[in-house]
């Protein structure tokens, strides 16, 4: 097929021969099968990526929602529920994972004096902390990023829900902003 699969850490990688580069110009049947078999092998540090400064989520179950311009986050930008925000609002992102496996789940959650607890659940399944994630911190912190470890999950659609589950006594309101969500193969 003109690839190689290499399974070293930490990511996989396809080197697609030179001669069949070209073919790429053409159609992407060379880059399908070895996508295809990069899934078949289970790659560890395979990527499954959700921007949500360009992709809406899937389903708005609760809450006004939106993209802002933020000065001062990463990208300058942030989708959330600022206008209104109230507890249980809540997003629901469906993903697909194209291997069985152990994966971990990044997301950028920034902090400040306006946010909620986030909780997560991975079709109706509460992952993380039992609690959620405190967004409070006294001033902005626009690099935290939530890890949430060894979420054994099989090859297919899940569904992710993001949720506003009440605020730390000192936040003035219910923010949930995000950026990007990835999800990581780790095993």
């Amino acid at each position: 097929m003109g690839y190689n699969a290499n399974m070293g850490f930490p990511a996989c990688s396809i080197y697609l021969d030179p001669a069949k580069q070209s073919r790429l110009l053409n159609g992407l049947t060379d880059l399908e099968q070895a996508i295809q078999a990069l899934d078949k092998l289970g790659c560890v540090g395979r990527r499954v990526l959700h921007n949500l400064l360009t992709s809406d989520p899937t389903t708005v179950v609760q809450g006004a929602w939106a993209r802002m311009v933020n000065p001062g986050y990463l990208f300058q930008g942030t989708f959330d529920n600022v206008v209104g925000s109230a507890t249980n609002d809540a997003i629901e992102i469906d993903f697909l994972i194209p291997s069985a496996g152990v994966w971990n789940l990044n997301m950028n959650l920034p902090h400040r004096d306006d946010m909620a607890i986030v909780k997560l659940f991975i079709d109706t399944v509460q992952i993380g902390l039992t609690q959620g994630y405190d967004g409070y911190a006294a001033g902005l912190d626009p690099y935290a990023i939530v890890t949430v470890e060894a979420l054994v999950l099989t090859a297919g659609k899940h569904t992710l829900r993001i949720k506003a589950d009440g605020k730390n006594g000192l936040s003035s309101a219910h923010v949930i902003r995000l950026q990007a969500i990835e999800f990581v193969r780790t095993a």
